[in-house]
């Protein structure tokens, strides 16, 4: 009879125990990437709108065709727009419409009422736009950041240099990323000229 105990040192045995007593705890992934666009406008300080553009990948584009494209014509109509607006786009407002403002590294106190929601399909992509509207005062000389986050990780938002716009103002911005809870947010960072 083999002793078994004898076959294991004492080190790999201690490296065995500590493998199983330790946890990785279950982090989402993104399911549904999307490339987002942001056109800010900026009138005497103050940022009154936010036009957002929302392109999603072709698998979830075609989810949902499959879920609200009723007629099948590979497009999205009036009446399956009004669907998608009902049950998708006006359960978004507690969650800032995934657009979050920052003054300084704070979270600015920004109410942002979602507006002229549309929906297309160009190519093979769908495409949500809609506009954001607020009332916040950026003070000059104040540093500006929004980002596009998903707190609960199941949206991959991606924001590129070429995808952000402003009317008003011509800031120099700087892409960056922020985090929230678990996970980081793209964005992008200005400061309001004088």
């Amino acid at each position: 009879m083999v002793n078994m105990a004898r076959k294991f040192s004492p080190v790999a045995v201690i490296v065995l125990m500590l493998a199983c007593l330790s946890t990785v705890p279950a982090v989402a992934h993104p399911h549904m990437f999307i490339d987002a666009s942001y056109h800010l406008h900026i009138h005497r300080s103050h940022l009154e709108r936010i036009d957002v553009e929302w392109r999603f990948d072709e698998m979830n584009t075609a989810l949902y065709l499959m879920d609200f494209d009723r007629n099948g014509n590979g497009q999205i109509d009036p009446p399956e727009e009004e669907v998608i607006r009902q049950r998708i786009f006006n359960q978004l407002g507690p969650y800032s419409y995934f657009t979050h403002i920052f003054l300084d590294d704070k979270a600015a106190n920004a109410p942002l009422q979602g507006e002229n929601f549309r929906v297309t399909v160009e190519g093979n992509k769908l495409v949500m736009r809609f506009e954001l509207r607020t009332n916040l005062l950026l003070p000059p000389g104040r540093k500006i950041g929004v980002y596009a986050a998903d707190e609960e990780g199941f949206m991959a938002l991606d924001i590129k240099t070429e995808r952000i716009a402003f009317t008003g103002v011509q800031p120099a911005f700087s892409l960056g990323e922020r985090r929230f809870g678990m996970f980081y947010a793209q964005g992008f960072r200005f400061t309001q000229p004088n």
